[in-house]
């Protein structure tokens, strides 16, 4: 029997030309099934998409990305290049973000701050002076203070008294209790354990006090 145009002995052609039947129906059904494959749906900002094939990319497109909205686009360039600094950095002046692309190298020398405003310009004076102990102090000077800086009672005797270091205190025999043999003044004592020497002119005279007022010794000549 020939097959085609060819006599092939020994073979059963029938079982061939089934093969080759069954062959031709698998093609056909694959391309069937290829014809109807769906293309992926792209995605959208209000509506998702669906799964596919994916769109054959056109001729030159070979440095393209598929993206979500199942288009083949150019990848973006997000990759800002940046070059060493040709200038020296800024010493001083207003603070700013600043708009350079460029970077300074880990060897890098930042000026030193030489300049200051203000204040600050001198760093030898206080901006607003502050009182200590009652004297002003601006840093500029040395300082004595005119107080303490809380008052002390000193007591010595009978009698107390309040002291700051703005002045000079003093105590008098008669403000400590002491019992002096004679005070000597133009008014009376308080001390009323003494005898009083009257300074004053006319009136005066050496007086003791009775209990209720300061009289005259009586002097006796014989």
């Amino acid at each position: 029997m020939a097959y085609g145009s060819v006599n092939v002995p020994g073979v059963n052609h029938q079982e061939l030309d089934a093969v080759k039947a069954a062959v031709q129906t698998a093609q056909s059904t694959a391309n069937a099934a290829k014809a109807a494959a769906v293309v992926m749906k792209g995605a959208s900002a209000s509506a998702a998409g669906a799964a596919g094939l994916a769109p054959a990319p056109a001729a030159g497109a070979q440095g393209k990305y598929l993206r979500g909205d199942g288009t083949w686009q150019t990848p973006p360039d997000t990759n800002t290049t940046y070059t060493p600094a040709s200038a020296a950095p800024k010493a001083n002046g207003t603070a700013a973000v600043g708009t350079s692309a460029k970077y300074a190298r880990e060897d890098h020398v930042h000026p030193a701050q030489t300049s200051l405003s203000g204040n600050a310009g001198s760093a030898t004076k206080l901006a607003t002076p502050r009182a200590i102990n009652g004297t002003n102090f601006d840093g500029t000077a040395a300082i004595t203070t005119a107080k303490w800086g809380t008052a002390r009672n000193f007591t010595i005797g009978n009698k107390t008294k309040s002291v700051d270091g703005s002045g000079n205190i003093s105590f008098t025999l008669d403000e400590i209790g002491a019992n002096a043999p004679f005070i000597a003044q133009a008014s009376a004592p308080s001390n009323t354990k003494t005898l009083w020497i009257d300074t004053t002119a006319n009136t005066g005279g050496l007086k003791y006090y009775n209990g209720s007022a300061w009289v005259s010794v009586p002097v006796a000549y014989k």
